[in-house]
């Protein structure tokens, strides 16, 4: 959750030209890991299980998903409506789209590089 949000952060400082994708995606990784981590404390699925029999309260679990999801949404909030990115196709930049294409391409190749399934 931190390392999105420290990008975002920097890309807004830097005035960079794909701060929009970097304040999106670091607002699905807040509601994501949010709803992940709230969400499956009441079950203990997957690694929430593991957090519970170490010990971590379960309180603890669910305020971190009752702060991070509003704040993911507050973020994608901020982006501008469905409709308005509708209406003015344009908005999505060349830039944009091969921004996107080459961080999926990098994120998967690291993915298959470090995974020990591969």
């Amino acid at each position: 959750v931190l390392l999105p949000l420290l990008f975002w952060l920097a890309g807004h400082l830097l005035r960079s030209p794909v701060v929009a994708l970097l304040q999106f995606f670091a607002g699905f990784c807040l509601i994501a890991n949010g709803a992940y981590i709230a969400g499956g404390s009441v079950e203990g699925i997957g690694d929430c299980g593991v957090m519970l029999q170490t010990g971590t309260p379960l309180w603890a679990m669910w305020s971190f998903g009752l702060l991070t999801v509003p704040a993911g949404f507050w973020l994608w909030h901020r982006l501008g409506s469905l409709q308005d990115w509708r209406r003015k196709p344009e908005k999505i930049t060349r830039r944009y789209a091969l921004s996107t294409f080459f961080s999926v391409v990098l994120l998967t190749t690291l993915l298959l590089l470090f995974s020990p399934r591969f």
